[in-house]
This record gives C-alpha cells, structure tokens and sequence, in this order.
C-alpha cells in the first residue's frame, strides 16, 4: 500500500487495494470523522472498495452517506461542516490501479498532518470497535448534482454553442451534459451509457482522435472529453484542435482577468505575460490548493487539464473549467479566442539512469545551482529561466527516469534547450 503525498493511498486491486485494506482505511478515518461521504466511479472494483470502507467507518461510530457514482467536484458539494470525503477512482486511466482520495470540506486533499495521522491509525490495530448500539448509519444519498449545478450557473450564466460532449462512461455522464443542457447549450453526448467498457480513461490526447473527427463533422461545435472522476478536461476547438493543458489554462486565465495564479513547474510561460503573480509549486492539486489558500489566490491549475477555482471549492474541477471553455466559445469563437493568447513551442523527453536515485539528485542539484540561466525555481526539481525561454529538470516520482521539459518563443531555440538540460542530466547519470 502506498500513501501518495497529500491525496490518498493508491496501488493495484487484489494486491495492495484489498477488502481488507479499505476496512482498514474506513476505520482510521472513522476514528476522526463523525461525518463522511464515500463516492467512487464507475468500474465494478470500486464499489467492493467503498463497502468495505464504508463497513469501517460504521465500526467506528461515523455517520456514513454513499452517494455512489459521482464526480469528484460534484461529490464535495455533500460536505457538511466538519466532514470529510472519500472517493475510489482510477488515476491516469489505469485499469488494474485504484486511488482512495481524502478530501477536507472545502475540496482540498488532505494535508500531511492529516495523512500522518491516517497513516498511523491504518498501522494501528489498537483503535477499538464501538459497542453494537453506537454503530454509524449507512445511508445512501443522491449526488448533489443541483447544488453542483447553481454554482456554477450563478458564476458562469448561459451557453449558447454546440458542445460534444465525452464522459468515458463513467461518472460524469450523470452530471455535465446534463449542466450543459441546462446552461441552454446545444449538447450531443458520447459515451454517456454508465459502464460500456471504457470506465478509467484518461481525458489525454491518445484519446482524442473520436472526438476530434465528431467535432470537425459537426461544424461550429466544440468537444469536451472527461477522465473517469471528472477532475480533468480536454478541450477541442471549432477547427479540430486540441487545446494543450497550459493553453487552455492561459485562455481561462485571460478570460476571467486573473491577477494572480498557482501553477505546477511545468507550465507555459505565456501565463506570466498574461498574469500578474505566478506562483509556481509542486506537481499535484494539493500543492495547488495549499498555494492557493496560503496567497489567497483564486484560479490555479496544472498542463494535465487540472484546475481549481478556489471561489467554489479547492477541489479539481473538470466540468467547471469545460462550461467555462463552452462560455467563451458562445461568445463568438474559441478558435478565435486561443488564437489570439501567446503560445509557444514546447518539448519533451525522458533519460533513463540506473545508478544511486539520492546520488543523481544531489548531482543534479549541483549542477543546477551553477546553471548559466536568469533564474533557477526549485519547487519540484529546477526550472532553468532565461529570457526567452526556459527548461526544466524533474525526477519522476515512480520510474527510473529524469523528465525534461523545454519552451522557447521560436523551435529552434527551444530544442537548444532540450540539448542543454539534455546535456546536463546525462553528465549526472554517468
């Protein structure tokens, strides 16, 4: 079993995901919650997990409300005060890896006094039973998705565009064509049926290629594509393009006049042209959301199409960030409205090692601390910056490999950058 930062626990169903391990998670965080709400996709596995955790949190006296298949951003607006959630779904569309994620009323994951504190208790096997008559009640509840809905009406208004609209079959199909329709928008929906077998997909550009022949067959109309918790979006464009992750967040940004920002280390320097305040933290929506609260910031958001609008809730929201892509296409074109946003090019790569992990760290870190550039972040690994451009030096957290990610204001420059970072880990890793 592994505890993921400030998220959850994660790993693979049967091996390290079992019965037993989510009644042992049920009962850590029943002996802190008096009030939980467990929501899971739509896979088959998830629900055998959330029984099983809610059977936990009942031996502990919580009072449990399963409101079962729900998106993540839809499911915190059950939250009562003091409560917390839990959700089961896949991570990056992974068939056989299941994420238990922890979520505080306000949408955040949990911090990591909260994780350690769940971390012990799951290790624990003195945490007692209630007596027979204090056990919790189980209750199954429907998914707020009214109250999901009102937010985002009330901020956003009405839509007056074609959408198509993808829920991977799986939890989002029962709530964003739905706010669509109901935001006046002219929706056509695919994969909307609850569970036909592609449960679990990642909202990632591999993806895309249906999505991108329905849009361009159908003239006018953009296209919205889900991940199976709904945190994620990927947007197409009138024309067929996909929208990268940082574009799309440079293009929200732009469109709600976004003073200030918490991005991951990873995205586009087009967004510091566009805001004022960049703050850049590490990888992951709990880094985000901390930044967020910390600066009292608003919007923040990462190149994976995760982003939060911290006047709602600090939580991932994937159908927010979709009406308000919708909102701006109904305002004219949102072809048109990217095109007119800077954009620059971008690359990637991975070099494998072999050698000591903490070894090639403190080598890399050497290095970087006397690299020829404007300015050096070390949030989440180093992000070189020079004036027209940047790179930027990451470990991945569960490979053998070193992530290398360049941009520059024309190619050429940008794949110098990708040769000099490429340059510099290889000297490290030898």
């Amino acid at each position: 079993m592994t505890v993921i930062g400030m998220s959850g626990v994660a790993g693979n169903i049967g091996s390290e995901i079992t019965p037993e391990v989510a009644l042992s998670i049920g009962r850590a965080i029943g002996s802190r919650y008096d009030d939980v709400v467990v929501s899971r996709d739509a896979d088959d596995c998830g629900m055998m997990i959330v029984n099983a955790i809610a059977a936990g949190l009942s031996s502990m006296g919580s009072n449990v409300a399963d409101i079962g298949i729900c998106p993540l951003p839809t499911s915190v607006r059950s939250f009562s005060k003091g409560a917390c959630g839990i959700s089961v779904t896949a991570p990056m569309g992974s068939s056989d890896y299941r994420w238990i994620r922890f979520t505080n009323n306000d949408g955040s994951s949990f911090s990591p006094s909260q994780i350690d504190e769940i971390r012990s208790a799951i290790g624990s096997n003195s945490v007692p039973y209630v007596k027979h008559n204090s056990v919790g009640p189980v209750s199954k509840e429907n998914i707020p998705l009214d109250a999901h809905a009102e937010d985002i009406i009330n901020s956003v208004g009405n839509l007056d565009c074609p959408a198509i609209i993808d829920c991977a079959s799986d939890s989002t199909s029962l709530v964003t064509p739905l706010i669509f329709a109901e935001m006046g928008a002219e929706v056509t929906a695919m994969n909307s049926v609850i569970g036909k077998g592609l449960t679990g997909r990642y909202a990632g550009r591999s993806n895309l290629r249906d999505m991108i022949k329905h849009v361009r067959s159908e003239p006018g109309s953009i296209g919205i594509t889900h991940n199976s918790s709904g945190s994620v979006v990927s947007v197409i464009d009138e024309s067929g393009r996909p929208l990268s992750g940082g574009l799309l967040m440079t293009l929200l940004a732009s469109y709600l006049k976004i003073r200030s920002v918490a991005v991951s280390m990873n995205t586009t320097m087009a967004i510091d042209e566009i805001v004022g305040k960049v703050i850049r933290t590490n990888t992951g929506d709990d880094h985000l959301a901390d930044a967020m609260r910390s600066n009292d910031i608003s919007f923040g958001g990462e190149p994976s199409g995760t982003f939060i609008f911290g006047n709602a809730s600090f939580c991932p929201d994937g159908i927010y960030a979709a009406v308000l892509a919708a909102k701006i296409a109904s305002g004219g074109s949102l072809r048109q409205a990217v095109d007119e946003i800077p954009n620059y090019p971008s690359g990637n790569m991975d070099v494998k090692f072999t050698g000591d992990r903490e070894d090639i760290i403190k080598r890399l870190s050497e290095r970087m601390t006397s690299a020829d550039c404007d300015a050096l972040i070390t949030a989440d690994g180093w992000r070189a910056e020079l004036s027209d451009g940047w790179y930027y030096i990451r470990m991945s957290n569960f490979e053998n490999k070193i992530r290398i990610m360049a941009e520059a204001r024309d190619k050429v420059y940008m794949n110098c950058l990708l040769d000099i970072a490429e340059d510099l880990v290889s000297s490290c890793i030898r």
